[in-house]
């Protein structure tokens, strides 16, 4: 229905009459020639649902924006493309393999849809936290990229954003029919068989505005069996007088995604890096959102903003992978006629596998080389937010007063089965599920946060903003499977505090210092998976675990901002220490077999730069660097089973394939150097700009002890990109990936190569995440 939906809309918007408009939409009215890539950002807010905020160079931290424009300039493919090429300090580490699916990090923190990746950033939309409640992963193939007016990055421990700003809180502003006056409809296409249109239309009259969005993209993909559809539809209504303001909006999506993962190194290395290992890897999600949202101006010093927010996402997935079970070997496990059962090794003694019934699985050639995951999670997340701001005889002298309720609830329900690969590595099931992957399991989450933020500024060139935030989050657990192993009822409660200032050293020039601190308790998803005695398979296998303790970051920040017509930029100190972080684990044959555990304190510290500057009014370059020092603090034992490098002299090491972290040790997949550049040249009808980006290596995932000598080599892969605009209302767009064709990759892990490739892959236990090759995207815009 949803999909029906979507192609309707976009149909009856393209079909609709259009006729030419006067005023161009807001994005395009700026002249492209006093653009930069980054825009110098005017106000920051301070709170996610903060309209007024406060001027960048009294913000007491290193925060980063950009606008509709921008992101069209820079000819992105999503918000998640822009983010990892044009935002300092991120990057990604793309274990899916899909571009639609990125896991990014910032400081040295995650925030991605892949369940195993504990998130440390917050991501908000319209003032609405869309983190999902079952492992507060973020779907960036469900953000509607075409209705994107804004987006911040807002840097630290900031309680006042609520769980998951470890790191920092992102937050994203859709446009309005008052944004857009009439339609723009783009249209385009490139490299691995790419397709992608999208309609905007923008009416207002008076006090009434409406905008409507739709998208469409498709592509085949650059490896082997990886197809992918995204479809979305995003409405806005709209009232705004002189004091007050009302948006009720609608969101939906139906996508299909291919992320069919990492591969072998030398899998690729002999049969080229568009390989994959396994398939299919199919995640099928729905989304249907709803949000409310007003404020309302009681006098010169008084206003009220809140609003109340509805949000569904059923997602299917479908995994195809290898397996660990094989024919039992003790005589005593045969059927009547002496066929030997379906095993699993568990400590050096063999399980016989059953199905749901209680029937023994007889081993056959159509059951024992690969399993088929599948799994649904029905997510319904409600939520209610409000805010008082009271405004001192001074406009910077504020405080504001707030509170956020949200409530989730998930149902979740996961098999495998057991079934064979064909010839291209193609799992196909047998029809024969395994009890012990059985799960069904339902989960109510409830999060309850009140806040206070004041700002003051006793002297001209200072302004002092503090805040604190009481944070209560319940999780509980109720397992409708064939047992109450994972029943449960968790609660973590925490106040969290934060202060900081700015000193105008002149009126170019900033100076800045912030500490805070913030939490984030442990999903749904790591409390069901967190025995390292019993690991699991994400994002099917779920058991009873030992709890987990929340997450708690403490956050130190200074730094300097300068400004001026041809020259803007920031030089920034950070350093986040983590109590109680939680990693996950791997811990088995497979790749997505672990555990989550609290892993003591851990460290991201560094330095960050980034700057602008306009060499003429047509051309500018820019630059930015990361240095980030991630690491452990504390020592302990952890298992890693495929780990390439074992030490004969240790026992326990050779057998068990345990290792011993050590404090000092770097948290893996995090280089330590970062750096992006440049150079554009933009007149109002024609663009370009040449960009850079790369990296230092990093470790593989599971290599927490550091004692593999071969790291996830760095690079640098460069970029083009531009638009021309012949006549006023048509622009010829375009942009070419990874000009140079670099091989490289972003995302390392271990498993087991062998069991699935044979014996020509005996001790191949690095797997990779490929980067993709050279690519090329280009088409139309068309405004009325």
């Amino acid at each position: 229905m949803i999909r029906k939906t979507l192609l309707l809309s976009l149909l009856c918007m393209a079909a609709a009459p259009l006729s030419a408009q006067d005023a161009a939409p807001a994005a395009e009215s700026a002249t492209p020639a006093d653009a930069v890539l980054l825009a110098p950002v005017r106000v920051i807010g301070i709170t996610p649902a903060d309209t007024g905020g406060v001027p960048l160079d009294r913000y007491p931290a290193n925060a980063q924006a950009a606008t509709a424009l921008d992101i069209q300039n820079a000819q992105a493919q999503s918000i998640s493309d822009f983010l990892s090429r044009k935002i300092g300090g991120v990057f990604v580490s793309d274990a899916q393999n899909n571009p639609y699916q990125p896991d990014l990090f910032y400081r040295g923190y995650s925030i991605s849809p892949l369940l195993g990746l504990p998130q440390g950033l917050a991501l908000y939309v319209d003032g609405v936290r869309v983190n999902e409640t079952f492992g507060d992963v973020v779907n960036w193939d469900l953000i509607p990229d075409a209705a994107i007016n804004s987006l911040q990055l807002v840097p630290g421990s900031n309680p006042v954003f609520g769980q998951n700003t470890l790191a920092g809180a992102l937050t994203l502003r859709t446009k309005s029919g008052f944004d857009l006056d009439g339609t723009r409809i783009e249209l385009g296409g490139g490299s691995f068989s790419r397709f992608g249109t999208s309609v905007e239309h923008g009416w207002s009259q008076g006090k009434y505005a409406v905008y409507v969005a739709g998208e469409y993209d498709r592509e085949d993909g650059w490896r082997d069996f990886s197809p992918s559809r995204i479809g979305r539809l995003f409405t806005k209504g709209s009232y705004l007088d002189d004091k007050t303001s009302v948006d009720l909006s609608l969101s939906l999506a139906d996508n299909r995604l291919t992320g069919n993962g990492a591969a072998p190194v030398a899998l690729l290395e002999r049969e080229g890096r568009g390989r994959i290992f396994t398939y299919p890897d199919l995640t099928e999600p729905r989304l249907g959102a709803i949000n409310l949202q007003a404020s309302h101006a009681f006098s010169q010093h008084i206003s009220w903003s809140g609003g109340v927010a509805f949000r569904r996402n059923y997602s299917k997935s479908l995994n195809g992978d290898g397996t660990e079970y094989e024919a039992c070997e003790d005589p005593a496990n045969v059927d009547a006629g002496g066929n030997p059962f379906l095993c699993q090794e568990e400590e050096d003694e063999e399980e016989v596998l059953t199905t749901p019934d209680g029937t023994p699985i007889v081993a056959s050639e159509a059951n024992d080389s690969a399993t088929v995951n599948t799994s649904s999670t029905d997510q319904y997340a409600y939520s209610l937010r409000t805010q008082l701001v009271l405004t001192g005889a001074k406009p910077r002298d504020r405080i504001i007063v707030g509170g956020t309720a949200e409530f989730g609830r998930v149902s979740f329900a996961s098999q495998t089965e057991a079934g064979a690969l064909r010839e291209d590595r193609g799992a196909e099931g047998s029809g024969e599920q395994v009890l012990d992957s059985f799960v069904r399991l339902r989960t109510r989450k409830y999060v309850y946060s009140g806040f206070v933020v004041g700002n003051w500024s006793p002297l001209e060139p200072l302004d002092i903003t503090a805040a604190a935030s009481l944070n209560h989050t319940q999780v509980v657990l109720r397992d409708r499977g064939v047992d109450d192993d994972l029943d449960g009822n968790h609660r973590f409660t925490r106040l969290n505090p934060s202060i900081g200032a700015t000193w105008k050293f002149t009126s170019r020039l900033t100076g800045f210092a912030n500490y805070a601190e913030s939490a984030r308790a442990p999903t749904p998803v790591e409390l069901t998976c967190a025995d390292p005695l019993d690991p699991c398979r994400l994002p099917n296998g779920f058991v009873s675990d030992p709890p987990l303790d929340q997450v708690v970051t403490r956050t130190i920040e200074a730094g300097i901002r300068w400004n001026s017509p041809r020259y803007s930029g920031a030089l920034a100190f950070f350093n986040s220490d983590n109590k109680n972080d939680i990693l996950f684990i791997t811990d088995g044959e497979l790749t997505s077999t672990g555990y989550f555990d609290n892993v003591g304190k851990t460290r991201r510290r560094g330095i960050e730069f980034g700057s602008n500057y306009r060499i003429t009014k047509a051309l500018s370059v820019g630059l930015q660097y990361t240095y980030l020092d991630a690491q452990f603090l504390e020592g302990f034992l952890v298992n890693s089973p495929n780990h390439p490098v074992r030490d004969p002299l240790d026992d326990e090491e050779a057998s068990e394939g345990s290792r011993q972290v050590n404090a000092g040790n770097r948290i893996p997949l995090v280089p330590r150097h970062l750096g992006k550049a440049t150079i554009e040249y933009r007149v109002p009808t024609f663009g370009i700009g040449f960009e850079a980006n790369g990296r230092s290596n990093s470790n593989y995932r599971g290599d927490e002890s550091n004692t593999d000598p071969e790291l996830i080599p760095g690079f640098v892969i460069f970029g083009l990109y531009g638009d021309y605009k012949p006549l006023p209302w048509l622009t010829v767009f375009g942009r070419v990936s990874n000009l140079f064709g670099r091989d490289f990759a972003t995302f390392g892990v271990y498993g087991e190569a062998e069991e699935t490739l044979g014996e020509d892959y005996e001790g191949e236990y690095r797997f990779i995440g490929p980067g993709a090759p050279r690519a090329f995207f280009g088409g139309l815009r068309v405004r009325f």
